[in-house]
C-alpha cells in the first residue's frame, strides 16, 4: 500500500444512516448524498449485508432484500465518491432470516438450555459456524468487490448471541460447532456453562478464536483493496476503533455525563487506531424513533473533539425520511466546526499527565469495583488534571514512561504482567495510586508485609485523622467508609495516613458511637526505587461515584496534590480541560461546559464569561486564538505556566496556541 491510509490521523465527520429495509424501497442516491453534504460529513457508514443483502447478491446464503425498488447501493456509493464522501459498509453476521436457518440448522447459536433464539425471524448464529467462519467473508468479499466500499463496520461481532433485543440471556452457546473447535483447541470437552466452570479455559478460547478470525478477515480483504478501512480489529493496530456513547433503559449509566469523553480516550488504548465514538440518535433500543437531547448529542461530539477523537452520529433510517429531525441543526454546526478546523485537529497527541487504567467489565455493568474508576475519572475531570483512560487489559500497549501519575483502581485479580508494568513504572519515578485488592502474598514494593484479611459488607466504620495530619477535610475529623476493607501491616519504611474506626452501633441514637480506634490505616504510602505507591485498602473514589459527596472528592484530590501540577484553580468543577499538540507542533486547549447537565437531564449550558485558564507549557506561545469566536485570546506569561483569558464559553472552547516558526532561509 503507498502512501498513508486515507483515514490516518485525520478526524473525520461520519453519520450512520442505520437503514431499514424498507428505507431501500423508495431511496434518492442524489438526495442522500446531497443531505449527507449540507450536513457536513464526509464519511457515511450505510447498511450492506449480512442479515438483510441491501444489494442484488450472487451468493444464496446471502437473503435478499425484497425492497431493492429504489436506487441501487451501487448508486449510492458512486454519487457518494463523487462528492468526497468515503462510505463504510455496515454488516451484521450474528443472525441470518429463518428461511436460511431452515436449510443450514447447523449453523445456528444453542443456549445452555439447549435451545435457538429466534428474535422476530432472526436466528442468532454461532460464531464458530461454517456461515461466520467462511460463509460471512465471502460476503464481505463479494460486498467489497461489487461496491467499491471503503470500509467495513461488522456489527455483533464474535461472541455475542447470548442476549437478544429484549436484554434476555442465553448463556455460552453449546452446539457442536463450538464443542469441536474447544475440543480441538484445548484437549477438553466444553461444559454447558464454560463461562462459570472454567473461566480461565474459556476466555482463552474465545480471544485466541476471534484472534484467528480478526487476522485471516483482515488478510483477506487488505489483499482486494489494501486501502481498506475496517473496525474494531485492533490486533492489527490498523482501521478504527467504534464504540457507541447511548442511553439505556437497563443501564444505570445511562447519565453518565462524560461517557463519549471517556470512550474516546479509551480508544486510544489501541495506538495506530483511529477514534469514532458514535452519538446514538435515540434513547433506548426499543425506541429508536425518539431522539435524545440535542443538547445532550452536542455534548457528547464536543467531548469527542476535546478527547482527540472524531465526530460520529448514528441514527436508525435515513436522514430524509428521520421523523425526529430535533438534533439535525445543532449536530450540523458541530460538523461544520470541524470540517473549517480540520489542520487544527490533525495529528492531536495528548499531553496528560496522569494514566488512568479501567479494569475489564461487561458493556451493561457498571457496578462494582467498576465505580471505583468511575469515580476517579470524575474527580479528575472535574479538577481539571489531564488524564488519560486507558483499558487495564491493553496495558503492554501503553507507554507508561509519559505518565507522572498512573491510577489502578482495585487491584483484585490482577496478574503478574500488569504488576510488573505497574513496579516498572514507580522504579522508573512514577508514583502508583491503587485501591482495593485482595493478595495472597505479601507485595513488599508496594508497602505490604502481609494481608491479614478482607471484609466486603462493612457498615458504620470510620477513619480518623491524625493530629499531624493536613489533607482536604478541612472542619472534618472523620471520613466514612462502607463495602470492602483490607485488613494489613505494612512495611516500616511505608507511611500511614488516619485510623480506622471498626464497626459499631449506629442505633438507637443513645448507643451511636465507636469505642475502639485502630492503627489500619486509610492511605499507605511506600517510597520504591525512584518513585511512590499509594495504596488505598478500601474504595474511597466507588464512594465518591455513588454517593457524590463533595469532602470524599476533595481528599481524594489532595492525595493526589503532591505528585501532580495544579493545571487549574480557577475553573467550576463543570468545567472539562484538554490539552493535545497537533502534526503543527501547536498546543490545542478545550474547555467542555457541563452545567447543561442537570439532576439527570441536558440543557442548553450556561454561558460563562470570563474564565481563566492556566496552562503549563515548555515554552511561551507566540499566539492564543479562539477557534469558536474566531478571535485573539488574550494570554499572560508567567513563571512555569500561561494565563488564558477567555471572553465566554458556552458549549465550548478551543485555544489554538501557535509558536514562533523559523524564518526559512
Amino acid at each position: 500500500m503507498s502512501g498513508k491510509p486515507w483515514w490516518r490521523d485525520t478526524p473525520w465527520r461520519m453519520v450512520q444512516t442505520n437503514l431499514r429495509e424498507i428505507d431501500m424501497r423508495d431511496i434518492n442516491a442524489d438526495e442522500y448524498v446531497r443531505q449527507l453534504v449540507d450536513f457536513g460529513a464526509n464519511v457515511c457508514m450505510i447498511n450492506a449485508a449480512g442479515i438483510i443483502s441491501s444489494y442484488p447478491t450472487q451468493l444464496e446464503y446471502h437473503y435478499q432484500s425484497e425492497y431493492l425498488t429504489g436506487d441501487s447501493l451501487m448508486q449510492i456509493v458512486e454519487r457518494c465518491h463523487e462528492n468526497n464522501i468515503k462510505v463504510i459498509g455496515r454488516m451484521d453476521f450474528s443472525k441470518v432470516r429463518y428461511p436460511l436457518y431452515e436449510k443450514y440448522p447447523h449453523w445456528a447459536y444453542m443456549g445452555t438450555n439447549g435451545d435457538i433464539v429466534n428474535y422476530n425471524g432472526d436466528v442468532h448464529v454461532c460464531f464458530n459456524s461454517e456461515y461466520q467462519q467462511n460463509y460471512a467473508l465471502s460476503i464481505m468479499e463479494e460486498a467489497v468487490n461489487l461496491l467499491n466500499l471503503d470500509g467495513i463496520f461488522l456489527n455483533m461481532g464474535g461472541y455475542n448471541s447470548f442476549y437478544d433485543y429484549s436484554g434476555n440471556i442465553y448463556g455460552d452457546c453449546t452446539c457442536e460447532n463450538c464443542k469441536r473447535r474447544f475440543r480441538e483447541m484445548l484437549g477438553e470437552e466444553l461444559p454447558a456453562e464454560a463461562s462459570k466452570h472454567m473461566p480461565e479455559k474459556y476466555e482463552q478460547f474465545k480471544r485466541e478464536t476471534l484472534w484467528e478470525y480478526e487476522a485471516r478477515v483482515y488478510r483477506s480483504l487488505k489483499k482486494i483493496k489494501p486501502n481498506i478501512c475496517l473496525a474494531n480489529f485492533t490486533g492489527q493496530n490498523d482501521g478504527f476503533v467504534r464504540n457507541e456513547a447511548g442511553t439505556y433503559f437497563r443501564d444505570n449509566r445511562a447519565n453518565w455525563c462524560y461517557e463519549a469523553g471517556e470512550l474516546t480516550k479509551l480508544a486510544h488504548s489501541y495506538p495506530g487506531m483511529l477514534p469514532s465514538i458514535t452519538s446514538v440518535d435515540f434513547i433506548d433500543i426499543s425506541t429508536r424513533l425518539f431522539s435524545v437531547s440535542e443538547h445532550q448529542q452536542k455534548l457528547r461530539m464536543a467531548q469527542n473533539l476535546a478527547a482527540g477523537g472524531s465526530l460520529d452520529y448514528y441514527l436508525i433510517g435515513r436522514l430524509d425520511n428521520h421523523e425526529d429531525q430535533s438534533g439535525f441543526r445543532p449536530l450540523s454546526e458541530m460538523y461544520h466546526y470541524l470540517r473549517r478546523h480540520e489542520s487544527e485537529y490533525t495529528g492531536m497527541t495528548s499531553d496528560a499527565e496522569i494514566l488512568l487504567l479501567k479494569p475489564s467489565g461487561h458493556f451493561f455493568s457498571s457496578g462494582g469495583t467498576l465505580n471505583d474508576y468511575y469515580g476517579w475519572y470524575k474527580i479528575l475531570a472535574q479538577h481539571h488534571l489531564l488524564f488519560d483512560a486507558k483499558h487495564l487489559s491493553e496495558h503492554s500497549r501503553v507507554d507508561w514512561s509519559r505518565y507522572r501519575v498512573a491510577i489502578l483502581p482495585d487491584c483484585t485479580g490482577l496478574d503478574d504482567a500488569v504488576f510488573q508494568s505497574a513496579r516498572s513504572f514507580v522504579e522508573n519515578g512514577g508514583t502508583l495510586i491503587c485501591s482495593g485488592g485482595a493478595f495472597s502474598t505479601k507485595e513488599e514494593w508496594m508497602g505490604i508485609q502481609e494481608v491479614k484479611r478482607t471484609e466486603n459488607a462493612l457498615r458504620s466504620c470510620y477513619f480518623k485523622k491524625g493530629g499531624d495530619e493536613s489533607d482536604g477535610l478541612e472542619n472534618r475529623e472523620l471520613l466514612y467508609l462502607t463495602g470492602l476493607y483490607v485488613y494489613a501491616d505494612y512495611m516500616e519504611k511505608t507511611k500511614k495516613q488516619m485510623h480506622f474506626i471498626p464497626p459499631h452501633p449506629f442505633g438507637p441514637p443513645e448507643r451511636c458511637y465507636y469505642a475502639e480506634v485502630t492503627d489500619y490505616p486509610a492511605v499507605a504510602t511506600t517510597r520504591h526505587g525512584a518513585g511512590h505507591v499509594v495504596y488505598l485498602p478500601w474504595h474511597p473514589a466507588r464512594l465518591y461515584q455513588e454517593h457524590g459527596h463533595y469532602p470524599m472528592g476533595e481528599w481524594l484530590y489532595s492525595l493526589l496534590q503532591p505528585y501532580v501540577r495544579k493545571v487549574q484553580d480557577t475553573l467550576p468543577p463543570m468545567i472539562e480541560l484538554t490539552v493535545h499538540g497537533n502534526q503543527h507542533g501547536d498546543t490545542l486547549v478545550h474547555v467542555v461546559n457541563h452545567t447543561g447537565f442537570f439532576n439527570g437531564a441536558y440543557h442548553a449550558p450556561l454561558e460563562l464569561p470570563h474564565l481563566d485558564v492556566k496552562v503549563y507549557l515548555d515554552k511561551a506561545p507566540a499566539s492564543a486564538v479562539s477557534l469558536t469566536l474566531g478571535a485573539p485570546c488574550p494570554f499572560e506569561v508567567k513563571k512555569d505556566h500561561i494565563l488564558l483569558h477567555l471572553e465566554k464559553v458556552a458549549l465550548f472552547d478551543a485555544i489554538i496556541l501557535q509558536y514562533q516558526k523559523p524564518n526559512l532561509p
